[in-house]
């Protein structure tokens, strides 16, 4: 009765929430113009993603489904009661015998009258308690499902938001690729015009500089996409204006100081996903066992009352009953044989896929693990490395302008110098990328 009670509560609670989330979509149509007049956070940036991405509603809708499939398991402890009503009219005709005539014409008489009835099945061995811990272990089901889809669109938006912060840079450098190509065109016909300098060094330029304006206009286009893709992560309009804040740069990175070893372990207790795995293993065992004992006995009560009254007010009666009955199945065409089948193999089908995601998971702290070690000491060679890009650079070009050097020396060493800004900043933010999916693998979302 109290665990009926609970499961009514949280059904209205979520009832609340999925009609809160309703007027979230009025908001999501249109994001308040203070959210598109400032650089959003991450932090933000997710909250508008766990109020807007449908996903959120989706794991709403099956954790409240999954709640009302308790209620039903539950409403089987209760009684059930209906109500009747009769209506029947009889019509007696005249009757001719061999002795007689009778020539009292035909007479007609009405009877109705309410009645109520109660059942209530005694004893099953069990066959509804388990149906409803099935049920009850589908809830935890939906309620660490719903968590996982939680984090992750956390995940989904942490790994675009820093994509796009990236993508963002790697356009500036671009545009600085192209800046320098400009020049490095200028001086190659400054220096053809003054005869330090042949034909070939001024085409290479122009070569170089086209090359260059080619990368910027592509980096442009994937800005573009990931625009895109973020506003599909938040749930909002593609064509939503989106301001981004910018991250610091510098990045603190943090050792990892547990072995893999106990990361895979703390995974398995920590990751929503898999306890939910775990909750539909039990889930099927329930159900294994309420199927199993479906061709059991079973005794059921019941009770009715029931008046009668006539037109003619010749009677008036009232009728009370009850009865115990023993069902005892004997044969149903083997249904009962395959639906233990069918109940077994979901159970298999459990626990097949238990063990599968416990491996994957295995797998993702292995990789999250390695990823992030990798990426915090990629911070400090790309950040070497282009220093002493740059330092080549300037370097050849100030040869060239001297008239020591040759333009495919500054233009070789100059695209060196880009890519190096380039991985600079990809290595910080693959740091970032990584750290969120090692939060991820591990169960728990940081932002």
């Amino acid at each position: 009765m109290i665990k009926s009670l609970l499961s009514f509560t949280l059904v209205l609670f979520l009832s609340i929430g999925i009609a809160l989330n309703a007027h979230a979509e009025d908001t999501c149509r249109a994001l308040p113009p203070k959210l598109l007049t400032k650089p959003l956070t991450l932090i933000e940036l997710t909250d508008i993603a766990l109020s807007c991405n449908p996903s959120t509603r989706l794991a709403w809708a099956e954790t409240k489904q999954s709640l009302a499939n308790l209620g039903t398991a539950y409403s089987t402890l209760w009684p059930e009661l209906n109500g009747t009503g009769s209506l029947s009219y009889l019509n007696v005709g005249a009757v001719k015998t061999a002795s007689a005539v009778s020539n009292s014409g035909s007479k007609g008489e009405l009877t109705y009258g309410p009645g109520i009835s109660v059942s209530y099945l005694l004893w099953d061995f069990g066959v509804r308690v388990q149906r409803i811990r099935a049920a009850d272990f589908q809830v935890q089901a939906a309620r660490f499902s719903q968590n996982a889809a939680f984090q992750q669109i956390i995940l989904q938006v942490e790994q675009v938001y820093y994509q796009l912060i990236g993508q963002k840079a790697s356009v500036v450098v671009n545009l600085e690729s192209v800046r320098q190509n400009q020049v490095n065109l200028a001086a190659a016909v400054a220096l053809r015009e003054q005869g330090m300098a042949v034909i070939g060094d001024v085409y290479q330029a122009q070569s170089a500089l086209s090359q260059a304006q080619l990368n910027l206009e592509q980096a442009e286009g994937t800005l573009k996409i990931l625009q895109g893709q973020l506003a599909l992560a938040l749930g909002v309009p593609m064509q939503t204006p989106l301001k981004l804040a910018s991250l610091s740069e510098h990045v603190k990175t943090q050792d990892v100081l547990e072995s893999v070893g106990e990361l895979m372990e703390y995974a398995k207790e920590n990751r929503t996903d898999l306890l939910a795995a775990e909750a539909d293993v039990k889930a099927a065992e329930a159900t294994l066992i309420a199927t199993g004992r479906q061709d059991w006995p079973t005794i059921e009560l019941n009770a009715g009352t029931q008046r009668a009254y006539s037109n003619n007010n010749l009677y008036n009666t009232h009728t009370n009953s009850v009865m115990l009955t023993l069902n005892i199945p004997i044969f149903s065409g083997f249904s009962q044989k395959y639906a233990v089948m069918q109940a077994q193999a979901q159970k298999e089908q459990a626990e097949a896929e238990r063990d599968i995601l416990s491996q994957q998971i295995d797998l993702q702290v292995w990789q999250a693990y390695y990823e992030l070690k990798t990426a915090a000491q990629s911070i400090k060679t790309s950040q070497e490395l282009l220093i002493s890009s740059i330092q080549a650079a300037k370097q050849a070009y100030g040869q060239y302008r001297a008239g020591v050097g040759d333009i495919l020396s500054v233009l070789t060493t100059q695209v060196a110098a880009d890519n190096a800004r380039v991985q600079s900043i990809q290595a910080k933010l693959n740091w970032y990328t990584a750290l969120a999916q090692f939060s991820y693998a591990l169960g728990k979302i940081n932002v």
